[in-house]
């Protein structure tokens, strides 16, 4: 993702796929800058969490974890933001 011009994301879902990019992530330059969710939490994993309708235009992408929603995720995210989002399934068989 470095190589895309991706330092800052967001990871959109709290869930056991979120905690596994997070540590990948970790151990590179691309920082995590908050996680949204319809739940509410403060946080997860140490990193705050935000609602889908408070996503601010800080990142450089979003990345969706829960692979079945994620048509419905993206579609609803394009009338808020204009950051892109990516398939956590995407990414990883890209």
């Amino acid at each position: 993702m470095i190589n895309q011009n991706i330092h800052k994301i967001a990871i959109y879902g709290c869930g056991a796929f979120s905690r596994h990019l997070i540590a990948e992530l970790n151990k590179t330059n691309i920082e995590v800058l908050y996680m949204v969710d319809k739940r509410e939490m403060e946080s997860f994993e140490n990193i705050k969490v935000v609602s889908p309708d408070n996503i601010a235009d800080d990142v450089d992408l979003i990345i969706v974890t829960p692979f079945l929603e994620y048509t419905e995720i993206s579609t609803n995210e394009k009338k808020h933001t204009n950051i892109p989002c990516m398939s956590l399934y995407e990414l990883i068989y890209r």
